[in-house]
């Protein structure tokens, strides 16, 4: 809602799925600055392995731990990856099984 409110609760968010396990993200400026003072910054190395096994080859290192890669229209932006991702990405997704819940209606 761009809010004040909003925003520290996107961010508050952010903090909390980025701290749990097998959870990785990209973010940008300036919300890199405010995130990585909560979260881990994954090493360059990690994140380019991760950005390959996803298919993503243009990678290029910008300072410590930042890079930028192409992304679509907007052309080269600057990212830092933050989480905790798995070493290794499985090599085929599973789908999830979803099943079927019926509603209970309230009677009236």
């Amino acid at each position: 809602d761009g809010s004040k409110e909003g925003k520290h609760g996107v961010i508050r968010f952010a903090i909390s799925s980025f701290n749990a396990k097998d959870v990785y993200g990209e973010v940008s400026p300036p919300l890199d600055t405010i995130i990585v003072q909560s979260v881990p910054v994954v090493d360059f190395s990690d994140a380019e392995s991760v950005l390959h096994q996803l298919g993503k080859a243009d990678v290029r290192q910008t300072t410590d731990n930042r890079y930028t890669r192409a992304i679509g229209n907007l052309g080269s932006v600057e990212k830092l990856m933050v989480g905790k991702p798995r070493p290794s990405l499985p090599g085929k997704s599973v789908p999830v099984r979803r099943t079927k819940r019926k509603l209970a209606r309230k009677k009236k």
